[in-house]
């Protein structure tokens, strides 16, 4: 049996990993234009870290889950006509498959970048931290660091950087630059209140509803909540707005196309038609993914597949090196401060170890 995986986030590894522990006779092909799996959920941390610490390079997880990487971009605009085939077209080359498992995470669509402006690829494979020292040591640029994008991922940056200038040599302006009204809507109200508590206490400038329109070398266009537009002055920006399926590829409660039985998804990308939590989140990719892996196991033993049925354990935000906030079991259940920030640790402790080769997850 030869399982092609198209991207090597959370969720392709985490088939992987599954697919070396499952299955007896099986030959695993990654596919992914990278050479490195990056630890997404850690990246804020490169604040203070080396990005080394959260990269690990494919060759090293091939050698330790047994599989091939193809370093290439896959063509997974017609998954239909692909599943007929039962090849995977490549910008070069073309990999065959029994199955096909496509856990390509999510993306933020393009924005417009100039001297100063960094945005998650970026972040990917430049040190933050050198970004930040050199702004700090250059005068001429403007006293000011903006953050655009108000979820998860650009609060956590936000306050990596707040801890991170607190002791510089000159006075220096946050700035939070986020298109909805409010903070991590999509979770309880409780979290947003926090983290709107901790950015009034750090004297952070929070601007709700706007919209970032462009850039000039130290300046920012911006789009306010009545379509106004402004210019602020910015020695630092990061690009961090929300992230899109890339591609979105809806498949059934068992994961896989309704009408392919041969082409599967897990991670950001995937929308399940099933009873379990879909959210774009680490935790659930992993656990599709596992699912998948199984299921293919399954398929190719002529035996029915496993529903998808995963509920969401809690949600932690990191606040910097020592805070944090989120729930835990129940979304009424709110946890702040040093639990919270332990629990997040805990959390990616367990996936840590999961590429390592250890599985510790229970459900």
């Amino acid at each position: 049996m030869r399982v092609v995986v198209a991207g090597g986030g959370y969720g392709g590894l985490a088939c992987l990993a599954e697919l070396s522990r499952c299955c007896r006779d099986v030959e695993m092909v990654l596919v992914d234009p990278g050479a490195d799996h990056v630890k997404q959920t850690h990246l804020h941390e490169t604040v203070r870290r080396p990005l080394a610490r959260f990269r690990i390079p494919y060759k090293q997880l091939a050698s330790r889950f047994g599989f091939r990487h193809v370093q290439a971009s896959a063509d997974l605009s017609d998954l239909g006509a692909t599943a007929q085939r039962g090849v995977l077209q490549l910008d070069e080359g073309n990999e065959p498959f029994d199955f096909l498992v496509v856990a390509t995470g999510a993306s933020a669509p393009p924005l417009p970048k100039c001297q100063g402006v960094y945005d998650r690829a970026d972040l990917r494979a430049l040190e933050t931290r050198a970004l930040l020292d050199d702004f700090l040591a250059d005068d001429a640029r403007p006293p000011t660091l903006t953050v655009v994008g108000g979820g998860p991922t650009g609060i956590q940056f936000l306050f990596e950087l707040s801890d991170a200038v607190s002791r510089a040599a000159r006075p220096l302006k946050l700035r939070l630059v986020d298109r909805e009204p409010a903070l991590l809507r999509e979770h309880p109200a409780a979290l947003g209140d926090y983290v709107s508590k901790k950015i009034a206490q750090k004297d952070i400038e929070y601007l709700p509803g706007t919209e970032y329109a462009g850039c000039e070398p130290g300046l920012l266009q911006l789009r306010g909540p009545s379509g106004e537009k402004q210019t602020v002055e910015s020695g630092l920006t990061l690009l961090l707005p929300g992230v899109r399926p890339s591609p979105l590829v809806n498949v059934n409660r068992f994961g896989h196309l309704a009408a392919h039985e041969n082409i599967f998804a897990a991670g950001d990308c995937a929308r399940y038609d099933a009873r379990g939590d879909d959210f774009m989140t680490a935790q659930v990719a992993v656990r599709q993914a596992k699912l998948v892996a199984r299921n293919i196991d399954r398929l190719s033993r002529g035996v029915r597949p496993l529903e998808y049925f995963f509920r969401e354990l809690g949600y932690v935000v990191s606040l910097g090196p020592v805070d944090a906030v989120g729930w835990l079991l129940l979304k009424d259940q709110v946890v702040s401060g040093l639990p919270a920030f332990a629990i997040k640790e805990v959390v990616e402790a367990q996936y840590d170890l999961f590429v390592a080769g250890l599985d510790t997850y229970l459900v």
